[in-house]
């Protein structure tokens, strides 16, 4: 079972026991906690279809900039192009440091602009929290805490997982990088 059909089993297995939940709770909405799930679980499947088709590539990179690098010279996928976007969107902020918060924002905000321009996202249940949704599919597609590159960011004290995932996501997708994240 690959990456993409074990978090799609994951969210299908969320959505029955939540579905199961809701419809035994008094008070709650059945229709409307059902709609929600089906929205995130659409979302989760359409930014999955984006980030598959290349994480294995990018897992084998050790670094941001490979990582960088490689999306750029492979134009013939999605993902690449939304952070080609999301890059020359955000090179007018100047250098974004991924692991400042502020930044994060800044590039989060460019990916939303971008997966907009999509066909097929207006249908997609996607909405300003698909960084999440993006963070998480990176994360996972690169090999989750045993990949190469957060090996690197623990070496370099970014241990949590949440701030793994911001951090690559904004490494990634900023359009200049802070000195120190140049090397990395």
């Amino acid at each position: 079972m690959n990456k993409a059909t074990t978090l799609l089993a994951a969210s299908t297995i969320t959505l029955t026991l939540s579905s199961a939940w809701a419809q035994t709770s008094p008070g709650v909405n059945v229709d409307a906690f059902e709609a929600y799930f089906s929205e995130r679980e659409k979302c989760s499947a359409f930014i999955g279809d984006l980030v598959t088709p290349v994480a294995a590539n990018m897992a084998a990179l050790n670094s941001v900039h490979a990582m960088r690098f490689w999306l750029v010279s492979h134009l013939d996928n999605k993902l690449s192009n939304i952070v080609i976007d999301v890059q020359s969107d955000t090179v007018k902020y100047g250098v974004l440091n991924p692991e400042r918060e502020r930044d994060q924002i800044k590039v989060t905000k460019s990916l939303y602009k971008a997966l907009q321009r999509l066909p097929g996202f207006s249908g997609s249940g996607c909405g300003p929290d698909v960084r999440e949704y993006m963070m998480s599919a990176l994360y996972t597609g690169l090999g989750g805490e045993n990949s190469l590159i957060i090996k690197e960011l623990k070496t370099n004290n970014i241990k949590d997982p949440w701030d793994q995932q911001w951090v690559i996501l904004t490494a990634i997708m900023a359009g200049k990088l802070s000195p120190e994240w140049e090397k990395f």
